[in-house]
């Protein structure tokens, strides 16, 4: 009996240590705890991740140099386990891994999208703050691998924008998203990029760090680290190799370079093949094939309405590419649109009224507002039909186009 009552006592020990440390362990990080894991990570080689493994479709996972039982594994970085906890307590989720991620979870609908939310939050704070978690992670060799990120972004933007549920209710966050997720595919420039660079790493040693951010997370800003490493190894450099990095900046530029008009057509490929917007486009399209010929104000408004169109139609198209490619044409005529806005110079009163409105319009393109917004708001911001407009309508116009 008293051996019975002993073994007792062991087992009712050992479930009180089990649950002091199951308590603990699912505790929330105070906001304290998580600054010191911030900082933490930004002086840490490996940022957020503490090993590279294949993780397997079965989900398994097995080091770098051995394969998954089955096709389909994705080689990418392992999350400290302080990140894991982290995202168990606070649902925060540090150094986000697009794959092999789950779109459903990524999606986080049952948090308002928290998850997603957070992946676009950090890619800012690694623009604004040296790559913030991953200030060194970013050299992490084998991390992220960025083909395997474009195939998950792909089809996470496609499953989504196959609910029109989802359009309706977040083409703001979607279109948002898309921005900062990739999904565009690799083409021949990019992997000429990671060819010079691999070679050039190969012989350079030093140079491997830019290298694999290069591979790994591709961004304009690396032309400068490029141009630094360069400017700073001149005389280490040979002039075999130096030919090599000329080579490699002017890739990266052509990489990095804004998309031209005629840079559309490859999306206008996946519409339906009856769609009037498609028509519409190629004849814009066609119309500038000369690159000397600036944007006139027509055009600009042109560009302004196919913003609307490109929204307003998504739902008509049915195929979720065809969406992505609406997405996809929306962002890049944003960006033609807003950085050749300013050669539009109004002449008059009314065209600085007509500019105004169809910029606001295109709000409307953006997700910005919505189209019950517009048609509640337009009405106060409409172009006048005569010329000549008192002073008085004109401020009334002008303070109108302000709140919009």
């Amino acid at each position: 009996m008293k051996q019975f009552n002993f073994g007792l006592q062991i087992i009712l020990i050992l479930l009180f240590f089990v649950f002091q440390f199951s308590v603990t362990y699912s505790q929330p990080k105070t906001n304290d705890e998580i600054k010191e894991l911030v900082a933490k990570f930004k002086t840490d080689p490996k940022g957020p991740y503490k090993a590279i493994r294949w993780f397997c479709p079965d989900g398994s996972t097995v080091s770098p140099e051995e394969r998954c039982p089955e096709p389909g594994g994705v080689q990418r970085a392992q999350y400290k386990d302080a990140v894991t906890s982290l995202a168990k307590t606070n649902k925060i989720y540090l150094g986000q891994i697009l794959s092999a991620t789950k779109v459903n979870d990524f999606w986080d609908q049952g948090n308002q999208n928290s998850r997603l939310k957070q992946y676009q939050i950090e890619k800012y704070l690694q623009i604004i703050d040296h790559g913030w978690v991953n200030r060194r992670g970013n050299f992490y060799r084998g991390a992220i691998q960025d083909e395997d990120e474009q195939n998950w972004g792909k089809e996470f933007l496609m499953q989504i924008l196959s609910e029109d549920k989802n359009i309706t209710e977040n083409y703001f966050l979607i279109r948002s998203a898309a921005m900062d997720i990739p999904h565009k595919g690799d083409t021949k420039n990019s992997e000429l990029v990671r060819a010079i660079s691999k070679n050039l790493s190969d012989t350079i040693p030093s140079f491997m760090n830019i290298r694999i951010k290069i591979h790994g997370n591709p961004e304009e800003k690396d032309i400068e680290s490029v141009k630094k490493y360069v400017s700073e190894n001149d005389k280490k450099i040979t002039d075999s190799n130096k030919k090599q990095f000329a080579k490699l900046i002017d890739e990266m530029k052509k990489m990095f370079q804004p998309i031209e008009l005629g840079g559309l057509s490859k999306y206008l490929k996946l519409l339906s093949k009856d769609s009037e917007l498609k028509t519409k486009i190629e004849t814009f399209i066609n119309s500038k094939k000369d690159k000397n010929i600036k944007l006139s104000k027509n055009d600009f408004i042109e560009l302004a309405n196919f913003m609307w169109y490109f929204r307003s139609e998504m739902l008509n198209e049915k195929k979720p590419s065809a969406r992505l490619a609406l997405l996809d044409l929306s962002l890049i005529t944003e960006n033609i649109l807003f950085t050749e806005i300013n050669n539009w110079q109004p002449q008059t009163v009314k065209e600085i009224i007509e500019k105004n409105y169809y910029l606001a319009q295109t709000l409307v393109g953006t997700g910005n507002l919505e189209f019950w917004e517009w048609e509640k708001n337009k009405r106060y911001i409409s172009i006048p039909k005569e010329d000549n407009i008192k002073f008085d309508l004109a401020l009334q116009l002008n303070e109108a186009s302000k709140r919009v």
